[in-house]
């Protein structure tokens, strides 16, 4: 208290009346600028929208801070949703993206590039994609810095893929990479050749046949007594070569069709009594046993020429491509989920690694023997499709030296009564 008393005693006596109101001054403005500094520290502290009371500069700086941070903020909020729809965007496509800097280090990509590619993202940002892929197709690619052309490469990850890879400059010292599996492709591509290579051999023996047999026709002194075999001969070319058009023709509409009339009221019980007849002949030269177990009453809403070709080609394909002497059932059976049709048999059965490719154009287990009894390798083909249409697909169950069970299911929304 003593102190105070001598403090302003020396403080009084030895500074004029001006000073004092001067320094008096000072202090109230440094007390008056260190509350707006302390007002204006506890609101940036705070980042609340209520703008801190005062006059003068320091209004005028309060509100101009407030408006930089409100545009601030909405530019932050505009990037922010650029950045999540680029992102959704990127999600949606159907390629992988990857975004990497010059030397190779992961920069950016999407779900679908990490599943292609086998990277983890974000915990790979930053790592240098070399040391990640190790594909030397893949690495000479990166090190060549050419990528005028696309490169084709196994994925490292999903080993049956086969993957396109496309990059061009995306940024100053960054690369955009377009990943695309190209599996799907390339066996349509290796279908596609196969099928014109399998058609133009189909077509090209009953064409060789005709074509010698109308060289020898030139001279009709030369033919004397043949003529009626080769007239027999030709016929029978010619019948199948019609018979192969026609299954293509079918073929091609069955894929192309996804609008094929499905009303019509099919009797099953009396086609397949039809079917039976025509059956049971071809049967007979082979001394085969055939049996037919069709439950009664039972109707389809279907294309019946469409049905009538599906359960021939089932019935017969048992009885031609299977030695003689065999057994040979056929079952329609009614149950809560629909009906099921089967051909079953007691043939000399189809090795594993066939069943998955029986329903491939063209394809055959025996070509010989499939030639030999008139097939085309286009039957079950046919079957196939025309089954995507009823939303269900061919069930095949065989054993070696025991049998072979070909079997459907119709669903219940297709059957008119039971």
């Amino acid at each position: 208290m003593y102190n105070i008393y001598y403090f302003w005693f020396f403080y009084i006596h030895f500074f004029d009346s001006s000073t004092i109101a001067i320094m008096c001054a000072s202090l109230a403005l440094n007390s008056w600028l260190l509350y707006n500094f302390f007002m204006f520290s506890g609101w940036l502290h705070k980042k609340t929208e209520n703008v801190p009371s005062s006059i003068g500069v320091w209004e005028k700086n309060f509100i101009l801070l407030h408006r930089k941070n409100v545009r601030n903020q909405k530019r932050k909020k505009e990037l922010t949703r650029l950045i999540r729809r680029f992102k959704s965007g990127s999600e949606s496509l159907p390629d992988g993206v990857l975004v990497f800097k010059q030397r190779g280090v992961i920069v950016w990509c999407n779900s679908l590039a990490e599943e292609l590619l086998g990277i983890r993202f974000p915990a790979d940002l930053g790592q240098n994609i070399k040391q990640i892929i190790r594909t030397p197709d893949f690495i000479n690619y990166l090190n060549s810095n050419n990528f005028d052309k696309p490169v084709e490469m196994p994925s490292p990850v999903l080993r049956t893929h086969i993957l396109e890879l496309r990059t061009m400059q995306y940024n100053e010292g960054e690369f955009l990479m377009i990943i695309r599996d190209t599996t799907q492709i390339k066996q349509l591509e290796d279908m596609k050749r196969t099928f014109f290579a399998d058609a133009s051999h189909e077509l090209r023996t009953p064409m060789t046949v005709l074509k010698g047999y109308l060289e020898v026709s030139k001279n009709p002194n030369e033919i004397g007594d043949m003529w009626q075999r080769a007239h027999k001969v030709m016929s029978e070319q010619l019948i199948r070569m019609e018979s192969l058009v026609e299954q293509l023709l079918t073929l091609s509409k069955l894929e192309s069709d996804n609008d094929i009339d499905l009303n019509d009221d099919i009797n099953l019980v009396t086609m397949l009594n039809q079917i039976e007849i025509e059956a049971m002949s071809l049967a007979k030269t082979k001394k085969q046993n055939l049996d037919f177990n069709v439950d009664k009453d039972i109707r389809v809403k279907g294309n019946e020429e469409q049905f009538r070709s599906v359960v021939t080609n089932l019935i017969f394909n048992a009885i031609k491509h299977n030695p003689n002497g065999i057994d040979v059932r056929v079952n329609l059976k009614k149950f809560n989920e629909g009906i099921m049709f089967e051909v079953v048999d007691t043939g000399r059965g189809i090795e594993q690694n066939h069943i998955e490719r029986l329903t491939e154009r063209f394809y055959r287990v025996d070509k010989a023997r499939s030639r030999a009894t008139g097939g085309s390798g286009l039957g079950l083909a046919i079957v196939k499709y025309s089954l995507n249409h009823y939303d269900t697909s061919l069930k095949i169950e065989s054993k070696i030296n025991e049998g072979s069970k070909f079997y459907f299911i119709i669903d219940a929304k297709f059957v008119l009564s039971q």
